[in-house]
């Protein structure tokens, strides 16, 4: 009895014509083995006018941008003529900026996508890990760029937002308040903001207004000498953060003048506990 399998292979067998082999089929090779290069992206872009830094996320998406995006010289072609009509008519070409308006141009390009002023964010999504936010590029990349005015918005409000950035609110309260009230007592008594304490004459300098200061709080303005030891730390804190040492740190004179102000203090009153037949 013959199984299925014998079955097939007979009728295979008989199909196939004796004496002829199947042909293999054969792989077009070139001249000498060399393929031409496909174009990059960056040269498909480059081909139609756009700058060699155009970003784009991947390979596929710049080619499908590069193929489906007009060519610059069209739209320069077409804005020359537009400008032209304009000026014949006695129109201006310059427009006023309003606050607050989506800007899609700039005065020099910067080729960086555009920015949204009123929700603070770029238009475009997310950069890559390590990429720069702004550019959408890499560190080498951005070598040869120049900076443009949105990165170094960013540097300047980072730098705001790691100012005192180990104390707590009400330290940070106390130091807005201590310079304050130093800068209102260097104005109105003619003295520097910043001092040095670099020899020994800068430090009896930093040491004499310090003392001063603190005679000008406590009679002028019935301040406690414990409030004006906290003032002097913020004036030394706004030296540090400004890289300018502290002219108040290690200044035996300025400690021997503060430890015998504090002394005179009148001690704190004792805090009375609040009860509900005190209310009542």
């Amino acid at each position: 009895m013959t199984s299925w399998f014998d079955m097939t292979f007979s009728q295979n067998k008989k199909s196939q014509k004796p004496g002829k082999k199947r042909k293999k089929p054969t792989r077009n090779r070139q001249i000498g083995r060399t393929r031409t290069r496909k174009a990059t992206p960056e040269e498909c872009l480059i081909s139609k006018g756009f700058p060699e830094d155009t970003p784009f996320n991947s390979e596929d998406s710049g080619y499908r941008f590069a193929g489906n995006a007009v060519p610059c010289n069209w739209f320069t072609g077409l804005f020359k003529q537009i400008t032209g009509c304009l000026h014949s008519a006695g129109v201006s070409t310059k427009l006023k900026v309003k606050a607050d308006q989506y800007i899609t141009w700039t005065e020099k390009p910067i080729h960086s996508h555009d920015l949204i002023l009123q929700k603070g964010r770029y238009g475009a999504p997310k950069a890559k890990k390590g990429h720069n936010i702004v550019l959408h590029v890499s560190r080498d990349s951005a070598v040869s760029m120049p900076m443009v005015k949105e990165e170094l918005a960013l540097i300047s409000a980072q730098g705001v937002f790691y100012t005192d950035g180990r104390y707590a609110m009400d330290s940070k309260a106390q130091l807005d308040l201590g310079w304050r009230h130093w800068r209102s007592f260097c104005l109105r008594m003619n003295r520097p903001l910043f001092l040095r304490s670099s020899n020994p004459t800068e430090c009896a300098a930093a040491a004499a207004q310090a003392k001063l200061f603190l005679h000008y709080e406590t009679a002028l303005h019935d301040v406690k000498a414990r409030s004006v030891a906290q003032k002097i730390w913020a004036v030394g804190v706004k030296h540090k953060n400004q890289f300018e040492g502290d002219p108040f740190a290690g200044n035996q004179m300025v400690k021997d003048a503060l430890a015998d102000a504090v002394a005179k203090d009148e001690p704190q009153k004792p805090k009375v506990p609040i009860t509900n037949e005190t209310l009542v």
